[in-house]
C-alpha cells in the first residue's frame, strides 16, 4: 500500500499490484475498500473501586444517544487492562482496568461533553481517533509496505469509485495483513 483515505467509515487503501505473466515485472494501480471498520473507546472508571458494571450501565445511556435506534446498530463492551502513555497528568499512568467499547465506524464518535466525567467514569478516551487511524494502528501499517489481502471481492462497472486500474473490497479489516 502507498496511500490511504477514509470516507463515511470506509478506508480506501491505494497501492500497486504485480501484473501476472509480465516479464519484466510490471505493476498496476489498485484501490481496496475496507468495510466494517470500528471505533474503540476506552472508558476510565472514577476510582479503582468503581464497579465496571456501574460504568457499563452509565455508558449504555451514552451509547443510546450516539447510535440510532435501527436494526444492526449495536455496540459491545468488555473489561481490558491498559496503561496510559500520553501527556494528560489527570489520567493515571499505571496499568488500570478500562471498559473497552466497540461499535461500527459509520456512527459518530461521542461529543466532548459525553466524554467528560460521568457519575461512574472520569473520562472516555480515544473518541477522537478516526476509523482510518484505528485501522492503520490495529493492522500495524506504519507506512508504505507490502500487504496480503484475503477474501477480496472485485468491483466493476457502476460500483467503481476511483481511477485505479483495479478496484476491490474486503468485508473486514482483518482480511488485510502486513507482510
Amino acid at each position: 500500500w502507498i496511500d490511504a483515505h477514509e470516507k463515511n467509515g470506509i478506508v480506501y487503501l491505494y497501492g500497486k499490484v504485480a501484473v501476472p505473466g509480465s516479464n519484466p515485472a510490471a505493476f498496476t494501480s489498485i484501490c481496496t475498500l475496507i468495510h466494517n471498520n470500528v471505533r474503540n473507546l476506552f472508558v476510565l472508571p472514577n476510582t479503582k473501586e468503581t464497579s465496571l458494571l456501574d460504568v457499563h450501565k452509565e455508558i449504555s445511556g451514552v451509547m443510546k444517544r450516539i447510535l440510532p435506534k435501527l436494526e444492526g446498530s449495536e455496540w459491545k463492551a468488555k473489561p481490558v487492562k491498559r496503561q496510559y502513555a500520553f501527556d494528560d497528568p489527570t489520567i493515571p499512568r499505571e496499568e488500570r482496568e478500562y471498559l473497552k467499547v466497540v461499535y461500527h465506524s459509520k456512527y459518530p464518535p461521542p461529543t466532548p461533553e459525553q466524554c467528560g466525567p460521568g457519575n461512574s467514569y472520569s473520562r472516555i478516551l480515544n473518541a477522537g481517533a478516526t476509523p482510518m487511524e484505528t485501522f492503520l494502528v490495529k493492522r500495524k501499517l506504519m507506512g508504505p509496505c507490502w500487504v496480503r489481502i484475503y477474501n477480496p471481492k472485485p468491483m466493476e462497472g457502476s460500483m467503481l469509485q476511483t481511477w485505479c486500474k483495479l478496484e476491490g473490497f474486503v468485508e473486514s479489516p482483518k482480511d488485510l495483513v502486513r507482510l
